[in-house]
């Protein structure tokens, strides 16, 4: 599946070099660099809501965005990204006589994920320095995981007579590609210098349509007279908030002034 993934980037590539071609003068390719925030949501996945918690996760990005303008106001960004997307899962609430806690046990995944960007953008004129400028769109994703994590911060405080027993594991390892859309909605802080942009602070959304590869997670808490088990498959879909930096060298820009 990655010869498949380097295979579909080299015809994009080529595409994409014919395209600039057609567009000489109208083409600025940049340098950005920046932080992602993932969110989980349910997607796919399977356990009880009540029963486990998540929290959002940094993760850096780099890409190569290439702008061509169709006139003053309307431009495709395109080009090729890479982005860390993390996931933390964990199981924090127990409903076991007698014992009450804090923390929990946990399970995640850190995933490497190549981007190709389809991305209408629409720049508002204010001044010869600065504009402001709006993009939407869908992103083209190949997810890698390439870590897995479990662990425990789990401090339970039993009142029982008896005794507590308890095991809790992730049940599965799951390194599989997956391939998704992300739509995309952003927005620009673009400078300008000598009327071709060199600096950009971006702030976007985007939101995966496609659940990841799943995680399965199991245990169970145990006295003398009952037992509870505890199962949850996770499958879930992620969106990044990102805020980054691009800079837009003089010797990566053909734009016609």
């Amino acid at each position: 599946m990655v010869k498949d993934f380097i295979m579909k980037v080299s015809v994009f590539l080529i595409v994409l070099f014919s395209i600039t071609t057609i567009f000489a003068q109208r083409l600025q390719v940049g340098m950005k660099v920046g932080a992602g925030l993932s969110f989980f949501h349910k997607g796919e996945s399977t356990y009880e809501n009540k029963l486990y918690g998540t929290t959002p996760q940094f993760g850096e990005t780099l890409s190569l965005p290439v702008l061509l303008r169709f006139n003053k106001l309307w431009s495709l960004r395109t080009g090729i990204g890479y982005q860390r997307k993390v996931y933390k899962f964990k199981l924090n609430n127990f409903d076991f006589p007698n014992l009450k806690s804090s923390g929990g046990f946990y399970m995640g995944s850190d995933i490497i994920a190549w981007q190709i960007p389809i991305i209408g953008r629409l720049e508002i004129p204010t001044n010869k320095k600065f504009k402001w400028s709006y993009e939407v769109g869908v992103i083209l994703t190949k997810g890698l995981p390439t870590s897995l994590s479990s662990g425990s911060d789990w401090e339970p405080r039993y009142s029982g007579e008896d005794v507590l027993y308890y095991k809790f594991s992730r049940n599965s390892n799951n390194f599989d590609p997956y391939n998704t859309f992300e739509l995309m909605l952003g927005i620009n802080y673009t400078i300008y210098k000598d009327k071709i942009r060199r600096h950009e602070f971006s702030a976007s959304f985007e939101y995966g349509l496609n659940a990841i590869p799943s995680q399965s997670f199991k245990g169970y808490l145990a006295n003398n007279d009952e037992i509870k088990y505890y199962e949850a498959d996770i499958q879930p879909e992620l969106s990044t908030l990102k805020i980054t930096y691009t800079f837009y060298p003089t010797w990566w820009s053909f734009w016609k002034k």
